[in-house]
């Protein structure tokens, strides 16, 4: 019979310092694992993955790459469920009148949008983009794509003519209203000041200083102009340019200048683009590009 009894019989030898004297190897050994490791790490031949590894190593671009969509957070600054585009522009704007259609055939695409825009043509002031055919959105508004809820929201800086508010009878470009501090020169920064006063009067503070920096302080490429201008500084005269914020669930993106040459559409009628932008090459491209960015 079986007994369950821990009492050892006298025959049994006991030794109750036999697992002491075991523990120098033990620990002779785990050093010497501990050395190998080492050596082994130190020298690259053995790495360690982090599955905890900082996801925040992000760092925003300080530069503006003209005419390209760029990450600049991965923050997400839109509402939860939804994608905000921040569209800020002046009302005389040949890249603002060109990127217009871009932007409304790419949220065509979820919703007609007819009632939230009007037809249009930027300042005739702008030489060889002078007069090119737009669209003016006149709210925000918002549609749905893919149970997300995309939210436009248009800014103008200035108006028709650049030198006057944006209010200042916009749709009638001959009017007169309060006109903006003329410029002592084209360097003069009154307008880009100005510009800047109503940006951030009207966007939320994130936006703003995105939109600041990469209008005012990061250098534009890929524009041919002067090595190390910023935006705001490629035009005759000084002022804050068309740019595109797009913010939600991937992050935030700027899109600043134009998705291709605005006198492209000078052989066009705005009514005519209206009918017929998924046929126009130009905008059909980009209407592509931009549907990327907003799911």
């Amino acid at each position: 019979m079986y007994h369950m009894s821990s009492k050892p019989k006298k025959n049994e030898a006991t030794n109750p310092g036999h697992k002491s004297n075991l523990i120098p190897g033990i620990v002779v050994i785990l050093i010497g694992v501990v050395l190998i490791v080492a050596v082994l790490s130190f020298s690259g031949i053995l790495t360690f993955s982090n599955a905890h590894a900082n996801t925040s190593s992000f760092n925003a671009p300080q530069y503006d790459t003209w005419g390209s969509f760029e990450k600049v957070s991965t923050s997400d600054y839109a509402p939860s469920g939804s994608t905000n585009i921040y569209y800020v522009s002046w009302i005389g704007c040949p890249i603002g009148a060109a990127d217009s259609w871009v932007i409304y055939g790419a949220l065509s695409q979820y919703s007609n949008v007819n009632s939230y825009v009007y037809t249009h043509h930027s300042s005739p002031n702008e030489g060889s983009y002078a007069c090119i055919p737009g669209l003016i959105f006149d709210q925000s508004f918002s549609v749905k794509a893919n149970n997300i809820n995309i939210n436009m929201d248009p800014v103008y800086l200035y108006n028709w003519t650049l030198f006057g508010e944006e209010g200042n009878n916009y749709k009638l470009p001959n009017g007169t209203g309060v006109q903006i501090e003329s410029p002592n020169s084209a360097q003069d920064p009154t307008l880009v000041n100005y510009g800047l006063s109503v940006a951030q009067g009207k966007l939320p503070s994130p936006i703003y200083n995105i939109l600041k920096q990469y209008e005012t302080v990061y250098p534009a490429t890929g524009t041919g102009g002067s090595p190390g201008a910023v935006s705001a500084e490629l035009t005759s005269v000084y002022h804050l340019t068309t740019i595109m914020i797009i913010t939600g669930a991937n992050g935030t993106y700027i899109f600043n200048g134009p998705f291709f040459n605005p006198p492209s559409l000078d052989q066009y009628s705005p009514v005519h683009i209206a009918d017929n932008f998924p046929k126009i090459a130009e905008i059909k491209n980009a209407v592509g590009s931009l549907l990327t960015y907003l799911g």
